[in-house]
């Protein structure tokens, strides 16, 4: 499958078989094996309002008024991490210690999803790295915007713009696959056929879930045809530590 190579955003060609890792509740992972489908979401639901800048900015043309930029309501995210693993991501997103963690990579992801065969693919399936910015490097991006930006046919300039994230954030190290529609989307998500063998490489279950619980969800993977590595995290496993004194 060819994508062009605009369609990777602030991604260089040597890191696109990077690994990924998104964590999601362990029940809706058997959902998307059982369905063989992969929800998007629109930029809306996403906690952070700087996640769709032209949405929350006000246009005011000259003689017109303010201008809405509606058709940013046509776009739909997923968002990935290039961070391994951390304590804050299993707290953060595995409330009840339920959450699993899969593992792709930055090809696999944006493969699962594109149409070769949609004529203005390169128009609507897009993937990128998350540039965290300060504040006053938003406010000058904002301000040099115009409407040759924000009406871009191409799409580019309107899918990096949310590809931004205040300084803050900078630990996500986020990777976003970002879809847009043709029309001005009335739902808030979007789904898409994909194959998920082709794209999970590896599943890992919370530290904290039992062991039963564990064996229990890792019986309904096989079960489902997965066939990729299951494990469960050891990251609060106790260590021991052995040291060999010697006299001086």
């Amino acid at each position: 499958m060819q994508i062009p190579e605009e369609n990777y955003m602030n991604i260089e060609g040597c890191e696109l078989d990077t690994a990924i890792y998104r964590v999601t509740q362990a029940d809706r992972l058997i959902d998307m094996l059982r369905s063989k489908k992969i929800t998007l979401v629109r930029p809306q639901l996403w906690d952070d309002p700087f996640d769709n800048l032209l949405l929350h900015t006000e246009f005011v043309l000259e003689g017109m008024g303010q201008v809405s930029m509606g058709f940013m309501r046509s776009f739909y995210g997923q968002c990935w991490t290039l961070e391994k693993e951390s304590d804050a991501m299993w707290r953060i997103y595995s409330h009840c210690k339920n959450g699993v963690k899969i593992k792709g990579t930055i090809r696999k992801l944006l493969e699962a999803i594109y149409d070769s065969h949609d004529l203005s693919a390169d128009r609507k399936y897009f993937i990128g790295k998350v540039r965290y910015l300060e504040m006053r490097q938003i406010d000058d991006i904002v301000n040099k915007l115009n409407m040759n930006y924000v009406t871009d046919r191409t799409f580019q300039f309107q899918t990096r713009m949310l590809l931004i994230k205040r300084e803050a954030f900078k630990h996500e190290k986020e990777i976003r696959v970002i879809y847009r529609s043709d029309e001005e989307a009335l739902e808030d998500i979007k789904t898409f056929q994909i194959n998920p063998g082709q794209l999970v490489d590896e599943v890992v279950f919370d530290p904290r879930m039992t062991k039963d619980r564990y064996n229990c969800y890792r019986d309904k993977l096989r079960c489902l045809a997965y066939e990729g590595a299951i494990e469960r995290s050891m990251l609060y496993e106790p260590i021991k530590f052995i040291k060999h004194l010697h006299d001086q």
